[in-house]
């Protein structure tokens, strides 16, 4: 059993309560409640969390996933992703914070206990496994290559390139692209593309923006590079990728 409280970040009050109450028949008391974004980092801040549903689509600027994010920087605790979105760009956006579930609502509650607690297990077995196979976790990928990962998730939104990775994680640019490329059959250089064009997509979805703003925001040299990017990630430019999900109307 979890020694410290369940953060439910969810803006609907009804779903919030209806989770409070599943939770607390199931023997899970210790809960706290948060609206927004702003609510979530604060309890994370300063209460002792020991996991989290996080409802990613928020009724403020910031989203379920900017907490989710915050979360790998200064939270140690597993949590899952619970929404009423299931579309292929929300699961992609959401993999990126390396969540330990994904439900979608309405939850039953057989399932929503069930992720909370395999996730529970998960979470603290994978810590006393480090520590009791050495071997399998020096066979693992190289700290510094997990350094590099973190690195570019939280600063995907920044102007950052393949040096400043390279120099945050104290390796050369070159060992640290091979590395990359060994270990994840992916170059780093396209990694931290692949990664600012997706948290893109996820501001599109939420937001109304003018598109040649979208790549000072996000860290592009220019609005070229942006285009060729997002291009080159989603095989579609930013205007025919907005003008397919038909949501909004944005202007470039």
């Amino acid at each position: 059993m979890e020694t410290g409280h369940i953060l439910i970040v969810e803006d609907d009050a009804i779903t919030a309560s209806r989770i409070r109450n599943i939770l607390f028949d199931n023997d899970h008391q210790q809960t706290l409640y948060a609206r927004n974004h702003d609510d979530a980092l604060y309890f994370i801040k300063n209460k002792k969390i020991s996991f989290a549903f996080i409802d990613i689509h928020l009724s403020s600027e910031r989203s379920g996933i900017d907490v989710a994010y915050k979360c790998l920087e200064v939270a140690q605790f597993p949590y899952v992703f619970l929404t009423g979105l299931a579309d292929n760009e929300t699961i992609n956006m959401a993999k990126l914070t390396r969540p330990y579930g994904y439900l979608t609502k309405p939850v039953e509650e057989q399932n929503l206990i069930s992720t909370l607690e395999v996730a529970l297990y998960n979470f603290e077995h994978r810590r006393i496994d480090i520590d009791r196979y050495p071997s399998i976790n020096a066979n693992a990928q190289p700290k510094q290559l997990k350094d590099a990962l973190d690195y570019v998730h939280k600063n995907a939104h920044k102007n950052i390139k393949t040096t400043d990775v390279a120099k945050h994680v104290n390796w050369s640019r070159s060992h640290l692209s091979k590395t990359f490329n060994e270990e994840l059959n992916y170059s780093l250089k396209d990694y931290i593309i692949k990664t600012k064009v997706e948290l893109v997509c996820h501001s599109l979805n939420r937001k109304k923006v003018k598109l040649k703003f979208v790549a000072e925001e996000f860290g592009f040299d220019s609005y070229v590079t942006f285009v060729n990017a997002f291009k080159k990630v989603k095989g579609l430019t930013p205007t025919q990728y907005i003008a397919n999900k038909e949501k909004f109307t944005y202007e470039e």
